[in-house]
């Protein structure tokens, strides 16, 4: 499916926001709304119909996707965890006049840097590889 055939515009965009929609108006109901914001339906209901998207155009890589946004949710709740503790490492100058200002590196840094690295490295394994390989072979490889 592609964003300017009909069953996208007119189909698939009208349900997906009719579907967001209805999750944000049962959120603003009692206990059950609470729950519902607690999940964040709104969040659930977008990431479902994007699935959806995608799996439309190619199924098999669906599960790669999924194993994407897993591991980015469970980075991101990491970098939050550290936040919220506000865990930081002390550093310590070298100087009797500098060692009296102390320069925090927080630890929220280190799973900051592994999740960057970890969307960089899938994006440019499953995105780029066969650009690199096409360079590199056109450039080294002797003919």
């Amino acid at each position: 499916m592609v964003f300017t055939t009909q069953i996208f515009t007119f189909v698939f965009f009208p349900l997906c926001i009719a579907a967001y929609l209805l999750a944000d108006r049962a959120e603003k109901f009692g206990r059950f709304g609470a729950c519902l914001r607690k999940m964040r339906a709104k969040d659930v209901c977008l990431i479902a119909f994007s699935l959806v998207f995608y799996m439309w155009a190619c199924f098999d890589d669906v599960w790669k996707l999924i194993l994407y946004i897993l591991i980015v949710y469970l980075l991101a709740r990491w970098i939050e965890s550290a936040r919220r503790r506000k865990l930081f490492i002390r550093l310590e100058a070298g100087t009797a006049e500098a060692s009296r200002t102390h320069k925090c590196l927080y630890l929220a840094v280190f799973p900051f840097v592994l999740a960057v690295s970890a969307v960089l490295l899938y994006l440019i394994y499953y995105k780029y590889i066969d650009f690199i390989l096409q360079t590199w072979n056109t450039l080294f490889v002797s003919r």
